[in-house]
C-alpha cells in the first residue's frame, strides 16, 4: 500500500485491508458547518410560545427547503447530469456514497467513504474515493484524489478470487501509480474515461457529497420533528 504523503489540504487516510482511500470527514447532520454546503437559512426571531411546538414548526421549514434545495441547487447539479447521461445510480448509508454503473460486461462501483479525520491546510478541496471494476471475478481497484477541476490516481490494484464462485480475493496487489510509466498511467487514464470516469467527475464526486450531506440533514430533521409532534 502506497504511504500518502501530506498533502496541501488534506492528510490522505486509508482503511487497513482493501485500500480504501477515505475522504476527510465533515459532520454529516451539522450541515451549517460545512464548506460546501452553500444553502443559506434565515435567522428567525423566537416567539413566546411554546419550545416544542417552535421546534416543531422550525424542523418543518428546514426540511421543506432542503428538500427544495436538492431539486434545484447548481452545487449537486452535476450528479443529476451524470446519473441522467449514464443511467448509473446511487446509493447513500450513512458511512459512504456509493455509484453504480457498467461497461459492457463489466460492473462498476464508485465508493466515497465519510467519517475520517479532517486536516484544513489550504484553499482546494479534495475529495477520496476508490473505483471498483470486476469482470468474470476480478476486481481493478483505483485509490483516487478529486480535484476542483480533475481526478489523480493513486493506486492501482487487482484482486483474484479464491474461488469462481465468490469474490473473496486471495491476492491482492496494489501499485503506486506514479511508479508506472507514463505510458501505462495514461492508459490507465483512458480506461477510465471509456467508462464515464473524466476530469469531469471530480463535479460529479463532489456534487455527490452534497447531496449526501443535504440528504441526511433532511433525514435527521424528520426523524427529530416525529419527537415533537
Amino acid at each position: 500500500l502506497l504511504e500518502p504523503e501530506l498533502s496541501a489540504t488534506r492528510v490522505r487516510m486509508f482503511l487497513r485491508s482493501g485500500s480504501l482511500a477515505i475522504r476527510s470527514a465533515r459532520p454529516v447532520l451539522a450541515v451549517r458547518a460545512t464548506t460546501r454546503t452553500l444553502r443559506t437559512r434565515t435567522i428567525r426571531n423566537p416567539s413566546s410560545g411554546s419550545s416544542s411546538n417552535e421546534l416543531h414548526s422550525w424542523l418543518s421549514r428546514e426540511i421543506d427547503e432542503t428538500r427544495s434545495w436538492r431539486k434545484t441547487a447548481e452545487e449537486v447539479a452535476a450528479l443529476r447530469e451524470f446519473l441522467a447521461s449514464t443511467g448509473w445510480r446511487t446509493e447513500f448509508t450513512s458511512e459512504q456514497i456509493t455509484l453504480f454503473g457498467t461497461y459492457d460486461y463489466e460492473e462498476i462501483r464508485v465508493i466515497i467513504a465519510i467519517g475520517a479525520q479532517q486536516i484544513e491546510a489550504g484553499p482546494e478541496q479534495e475529495d477520496y474515493f476508490k473505483i471498483e471494476v470486476s469482470k468474470d471475478g476480478q476486481i481493478i481497484s483505483f485509490t483516487c484524489c478529486a480535484h476542483s477541476d480533475d481526478i489523480e490516481i493513486d493506486t492501482v490494484s487487482v484482486a483474484t478470487p479464491a474461488s469462481t464462485e465468490g469474490f473473496m480475493a486471495s491476492e491482492d496487489i496494489s501499485i503506486p501509480f506514479k511508479q508506472l510509466e507514463e505510458e501505462g498511467q495514461n492508459l490507465f487514464y483512458q480506461y477510465l474515461e471509456e467508462r464515464n470516469i473524466n476530469s469531469d467527475f471530480a463535479r460529479v464526486v463532489s456534487a455527490a457529497i452534497c447531496e449526501h450531506e443535504q440528504y441526511y440533514y433532511e433525514q435527521w430533521a424528520g426523524k427529530l420533528k416525529l419527537f415533537f409532534d
